[in-house]
């Protein structure tokens, strides 16, 4: 399965980051072989469960900067943006599938060569082959990535940018998963990733990662034993090889609080050398109540310390979660796991878990209560930068949401430093590989009030600076955007709004945008 869009590439100004664009150009064909019938299968099991919602959305939008380039040389447009899509629910005794798929066409009136089709395609999907025993999921993620994160970046799609490419990612991962007496369990899972993008700058890849468990549970003591390999390979490089295993002992003080020891090895083939070194740690797990958890985990690994932090809490009407983390990954991984940003989705359908049990009609009341209120699907979140080598990464993720019953709030601030570990290799074009190692900050505000039944106003603040690690280097970039939204009918609404962005930039061309915009949506069923 190949997905470009169309288009004729364009070369970046001298000075300039931004890279030529080979997004559209179609230029390499690549199937995922497996993963869409997997999903596919998943969506013909039980049809009687399913939900599809198709939709369409149009907006014309004018802009006096299309290109997001400095004030002297920026140019206006009228785009028009149409959006014809489908949300997909399915819930049966052994399969599920649920996700969004849209294909947003975009026509210039000026600067037609930017026409173009971004397709974007977010689904998950589960089979389970034998009962309580054989398992197989799968996903397909096709989104707006970015090269670099000091480069010209766009909370709409409206502006072109070369900075910007279609990733295209699959997985499939068939599991086993089952219990042995009552104390016993075991699981045993092979993920298997595909990823392409379609900027000549980023290389095909395919990882896979075999982990599994073995565990013994407390009463009040217990064990596991567990182990994860993970092979990345990208075209024309060599594969890069990370092993480890472990023994954890486990005590159980109560059902709300488990704590674990764990010892065990780990070796790494990283490109230029080899690394290998003894791991060792420890973590607990509370739970106090259904609505609050908290997951920790710290352990010493050869390039220092790794740790794991998650902490949930959800009220009746607000959902709290921080997130941490410090760890080595690869950009497929990274891209596999978190396909856009904080997921308001997610937090949504947390929120609203107690109050409706059933998971089809609690997804089809978030989606409505999205569409509603205006609000976006994903928070901003840090850009997950394009490298071939292992990398170092420590995050932290914080975020909040209230909902009332005129007024949404949804916060979130991030916080994500990356370097490529030491041995990795340096195989990237340099004006890239000059900017993998960095750090980015920032967080937005989203807002939404229902003035009247008929009429709800809508309100996003958020900002970013990114800065180099290994030399001076900046760049600042913000957006203000404030809309209003109303039903037509049960099925179709209208908006309009305005924003404004800006980037400031010791490292490429500061410039700033401002645009008017007004549309509909409409829904089938």
């Amino acid at each position: 399965m190949g997905i470009t869009g169309t288009g004729k590439p364009r070369s970046a100004k001298r000075g300039d980051v931004d890279v030529p664009r080979c997004v559209k150009g179609g230029r390499r064909r690549w199937r995922a072989g497996i993963a869409v019938p997997l999903v596919m299968a998943a969506a013909g099991a039980h049809a009687e469960s399913w939900k599809f919602e198709p939709f369409v959305n149009l907006s014309e939008t004018f802009t006096n900067n299309v290109l997001l380039q400095p004030n002297d040389t920026r140019k206006s447009d009228w785009v028009t943006e149409l959006t014809p899509g489908a949300r997909i629910t399915e819930a049966g005794a052994h399969s599920s599938l649920i996700g969004l798929v849209s294909l947003p066409t975009l026509l210039y009136a000026r600067t037609s060569s930017e026409n173009q089709v971004v397709p974007n395609i977010n689904l998950l999907g589960k089979l389970e082959l034998i009962d309580h025993l054989l398992f197989i999921d799968g996903s397909i993620f096709v989104n707006q990535q970015y090269l670099t994160p000091f480069g010209a970046r766009s909370d709409s799609l409206t502006n072109a940018t070369d900075n910007r490419y279609t990733s295209q990612v699959y997985r499939i991962s068939p599991f086993i998963k089952g219990s042995a007496g009552s104390d016993y369990s075991y699981e045993l899972r092979d993920d298997n990733t595909w990823s392409k993008g379609s900027s000549s700058f980023v290389n095909d890849s395919y990882t896979n990662e075999l982990t599994g468990s073995f565990r013994r549970d407390p009463r009040p003591f217990g064990w596991a034993f567990e182990f994860d390999r993970t092979s990345s390979k990208f075209q024309d490089q060599a594969e890069q090889l990370l092993e480890l295993a472990r023994l954890r002992g486990l005590y159980e003080f109560d059902p709300q609080l488990l704590l674990s020891l764990s010892g065990g090895y780990e070796h790494n083939d990283l490109l230029l050398e080899t690394k290998s070194n003894i791991i060792y740690g420890g973590g607990l797990r509370w739970r106090p109540s259904d609505r609050t958890s908290l997951d920790a985990n710290v352990e010493h690994r050869f390039f220092g310390t790794s740790y794991n932090f998650a902490f949930n809490h959800r009220t009746p009407l607000s959902v709290w979660s921080v997130v941490a983390s410090r760890n080595i990954t690869t950009y497929p991984e990274q891209l596999a796991a978190l396909p856009g940003g904080v997921d308001v989705t997610a937090a949504l359908n947390q929120l609203f878990l107690s109050r409706v049990t059933d998971p089809a009609a609690r997804q089809a009341l978030v989606n409505q209560v999205i569409a509603d209120r205006g609000l976006p699907l994903y928070l901003t979140s840090p850009v997950t930068i394009y490298n071939q080598q292992v990398q170092l990464q420590e995050s932290l993720v914080a975020t909040a949401g209230f909902l009332g019953v005129r007024n949404t709030l949804f916060l979130t601030a991030f916080r994500l430093k990356v370097e490529p570990i030491t041995g990795s290799g340096s195989v990237l074009p340099p004006v890239i590989e000059a900017l993998t190692s960095n750090t980015q900050s920032g967080g937005n505000l989203v807002w939404s009030h229902s003035v009247t039944p008929s009429l709800t106003l809508t309100g996003s603040v958020d900002g970013s600076r990114t800065v180099q690690n290994t030399q001076p280097g900046v760049t600042k970039q913000a957006t203000v955007r404030f809309g209003a939204t109303t039903p037509l009918s049960a099925l179709t609404s209208v908006f309009g709004g305005v924003r404004y962005q800006s980037s400031r930039s010791t490292i490429t061309t500061d410039y700033e945008e401002a645009a008017v915009y007004v549309g509909f949506n409409h829904k089938f069923n």
